[in-house]
C-alpha cells in the first residue's frame, strides 16, 4: 500500500514538473486574445493596431506591410455580425525539456459582416521563438471571401524559410 501512495505521489511530482501544458495553456490563450484583436481591429479599421500585432522581422524586412494593410482594410467590409469558434492548430520544438519554438495557427471561418459578406480568415503567430525572437508575432495573415477571393497581409515564408 505504501508502495501505491509512494507511486502515486511520485507521478503527480512528476507532471507537475514537466510544465509543459503551461506553456500551451499560456500561448492558446495568447492566441485566443490576438484571434479577438485581429477581428476588431479590421471591423474598426484599425491600421496601427494591427499592424502592431506582427512580428519585428516583418516591420524590418517585408516593405509592402502598410500597404497589405492598407488593401486588407477596404477588402474586409462591414461590421461583424458572428463567426464561429476560432480553431487552433500548434506547432511546438521543445529542447532539454524547454519549448525553443511554438507557433499557433488560427482560423475563424463564417465571419458574416453587415455588408452582406463572409470571410475565412487564417494566420501564423509564433508565441515563443528562443532562436529567432524577432520573429515573435504575426507573420501572415490571409483573409478569404465568399467568392474565394483572398487578401494578404505579411509573409509567412519571410519569417520561416524553412
Amino acid at each position: 500500500m505504501k508502495k501505491r501512495i509512494l507511486l502515486f505521489i511520485l507521478l503527480i511530482i512528476i507532471a507537475i514538473q514537466s510544465g509543459c501544458s503551461l506553456v500551451s495553456n499560456d500561448s492558446v490563450m495568447k492566441a485566443k486574445k490576438s484571434s479577438n484583436d485581429v477581428l476588431a481591429f479590421l471591423e474598426s479599421k484599425d491600421t496601427d493596431k494591427l499592424r502592431s500585432l506582427f512580428c519585428d522581422k516583418i516591420h524590418a524586412d517585408y516593405l509592402e506591410l502598410d500597404e497589405d494593410i492598407e488593401t486588407a482594410m477596404m477588402f474586409f467590409q462591414g461590421n461583424i455580425l458572428s463567426h464561429d469558434n476560432p480553431l487552433y492548430n500548434e506547432s511546438e520544438s521543445i529542447r532539454n525539456g524547454e519549448y525553443v519554438k511554438y507557433s499557433v495557427s488560427p482560423s475563424i471561418h463564417e465571419i458574416k459582416t453587415d455588408a452582406g459578406k463572409t470571410y475565412h480568415i487564417i494566420y501564423y503567430y509564433t508565441v515563443v521563438n528562443t532562436d529567432y525572437p524577432e520573429s515573435v508575432g504575426i507573420s501572415e495573415i490571409m483573409i478569404k471571401d465568399e467568392n474565394g477571393e483572398t487578401c494578404k497581409i505579411g509573409d509567412y515564408h519571410l519569417v520561416n524559410p524553412e
